[in-house]
């Protein structure tokens, strides 16, 4: 038997069915846009979780071309064709709008302004049949003659939606579909590139005009990455109903359940472990459902030799995501060990993001990373008195590759050069305190703020800036941090992945207290490695060569002590 093709990069899905590509039935997501009350409806999800290909699921089964036909016949044996439902009456009846902001990620705001003018341009072309013999308002022909060109003036670009919609309804005589893909890309792209307050204020009136109170309108779908705050894009929108990941709510209709997934790999026909792909590629909370990849499950099953591989994080830049934690006040920095260990931390989950330059809020941060796919929620969010909390963790091993890049580049980017880190890391497995203590002393100096190091947190953040850089050691080393080890908990330690020909570290911090020598406080973090007995866990894996670091600091200045064991 022929394995399936894997639909890589395909996400139309009138041509993924007319071309007998494998596909996950999910046109449960047509029955539930139909049933649901909301007129207007905002549905962010991580990148490569299906939205573009769910969204021309939409527009093919409601749409009706100029010429009267349609492509339904996509839909036979699937789900939406044997259901019952509100969305049966409207199967292939409605002029449907279709824009996808996808793949506008320009520089400039004048690059990304003439992209979205030729984007409606090209869809009020595909559009014209309708209006060609149709008796409509001579001001109205005009209007869709200059937004047909591509040269539309703001004030006319700004209503294109609205005029689109009303002309569509009173042409067909059905309320049409609109449908948004990826509306957000373009603000991403501006946050990045410095003009995020003339991009908001575009699409705020953009989209205002076409959904607002739009009598002409059957349903508005939108799909994102992130629920942007109604103060950035979506003042006055008072009709709009948000389903993020966090509510039950379409929970299945993107990414894969566990059964799914099972059964695409034995369809292909690959041997495959569950725990190694559930490892790698598990771990989303959609509602209260358990979520796949889609993107890394399809492409490990195209190339099965290949292995498990992290196919999701390189699709991508993680800009937006590097700038949301170098914006953070260390947020990120200062609990990024516990993530990496494999732990949780609790959080208040904000489903309204502030998204604008440099003003994250401690919650905008996590929540943030959350709905990007760079966190999970460990189990369904709890609502206590109005405010909404969930525990946060890495979902997978993929994902946690992604952290790993984002630590090594911020390590480059603000610790000198990566041979640098590379010899001082090296040092400090070693032993060795003078070339450790050189190099670690000038990038505290160089790189660290005072405000970084002398709020009452500060011994966090050592913690976390060292734990940052013995990521980099994850190819020979485990990076423990806060856990139990003889009688008490360390700091942060080092379990070489091979016991017997690399060293094992224990690391102890200590602030200094008023009055107290730098002496005094190395004394006490070198009584506590012993008396706690933290060597022990390492001794029970077998190690030879243990290194203990005792390390105290007041501000910039670093004192450290090491001994071999």
């Amino acid at each position: 038997m022929n394995a399936p093709r894997m639909p890589i990069g395909i996400s139309s899905f009138e041509m993924l069915r007319e071309d007998g590509f494998y596909y996950v039935d999910k046109s449960q997501f047509v029955v539930e846009i139909a049933e649901s009350v909301s007129a207007i409806l905002l549905l962010p999800r991580p990148r490569r979780f299906g939205k573009t290909l769910n969204m021309t699921m939409l527009q093919a089964w409601y749409e009706c071309r100029p010429d009267g036909s349609n492509v339904t016949h996509l839909f036979e044996g699937l789900r939406a064709a044997t259901t019952e439902g509100r969305h049966q009456p409207r199967k292939g009846k409605l002029p449907v709008i279709f824009l996808t902001f996808k793949d506008i990620k320009k520089s400039s705001w004048e690059e990304t302004r003439d992209e979205v003018a030729h984007l409606v341009a090209a869809e009020v072309r595909r559009l014209s049949p309708w209006f060609e013999k149709a008796n409509i308002h001579e001001e109205t022909r005009l209007e869709l003659e200059a937004l047909s060109s591509g040269e539309s003036k703001d004030a006319l670009l700004n209503q294109s939606l609205k005029i689109l919609t009303e002309s569509l309804h009173i042409v067909s005589g059905e309320r049409p579909l609109l449908l948004i893909d990826e509306y957000d890309a373009p603000i991403h792209a501006a946050l990045t590139h410095g003009f995020f307050k003339e991009a908001v204020e575009f699409f705020r009136n953009f989209l205002s005009a076409g959904l607002k109170d739009n009598k002409h309108l059957w349903k508005g779908v939108l799909t994102g990455i992130l629920r942007v705050s109604k103060e950035n894009i979506f003042s006055g929108l008072n009709n709009i109903t948000v389903n993020s990941l966090a509510e039950s709510r379409f929970e299945t209709c993107f990414g894969l359940l566990e059964s799914e997934v099972e059964t695409c790999l034995r369809d292909c026909g690959i041997e495959f472990s569950m725990d190694e792909v559930r490892s790698w590629y598990n771990g989303y909370l959609f509602g209260r459902q358990t979520i796949y990849n889609p993107w890394s499950v399809i492409r490990y099953a195209s190339e099965p030799e290949a292995g498990l591989l992290p196919y999701w994080v390189n699709t991508a830049s993680n800009d937006i995501v590097g700038t949301a934690i170098s914006n953070s006040d260390n947020i990120l920095r200062a609990e990024l060990e516990d993530l990496l260990a494999g732990g949780e931390i609790e959080k208040e989950i904000d489903n309204y993001i502030t998204f604008e330059p440099n003003s994250l809020r401690p919650t905008d941060v996590w929540s943030f990373l959350l709905f990007t796919g760079y966190l999970k929620l460990s189990r369904p969010v709890e609502n206590r008195e109005g405010k909404l909390f969930g525990f946060l963790s890495i979902p997978n091993r993929e994902v946690r590759v992604a952290f790993v890049q984002l630590v090594e580049k911020w390590c480059r980017s603000h610790f000198s050069s990566s041979e640098t880190v590379k010899t001082m890391l090296k040092a400090f497995v070693d032993g060795k305190e003078e070339i450790f203590e050189r190099h670690f002393s000038r990038m505290v100096r160089e790189t660290l703020s005072f405000h970084d190091v002398y709020e009452e947190h500060a011994e966090s953040f050592y913690h976390a800036f060292v734990v940052g850089l013995l990521v980099n050691l994850q190819g020979t080393h485990t990076v423990r941090s806060n856990r139990e080890s003889g009688y008490g908990r360390y700091d942060v330690m080092l379990i070489p992945k091979d016991p017997i020909r690399q060293a094992g570290v224990v690391v102890e911090f200590k602030t200094l207290r008023k009055k107290e020598t730098p002496e005094e406080a190395l004394t006490a973090a070198r009584a506590q490695i012993d008396e706690k007995k933290y060597v022990s866990e390492l001794q029970s894996l077998g190690c030879t060569r243990i290194t203990t670091w005792a390390i105290a600091f007041r501000g910039k200045e670093v004192f450290m002590n090491v001994q071999q064991v």
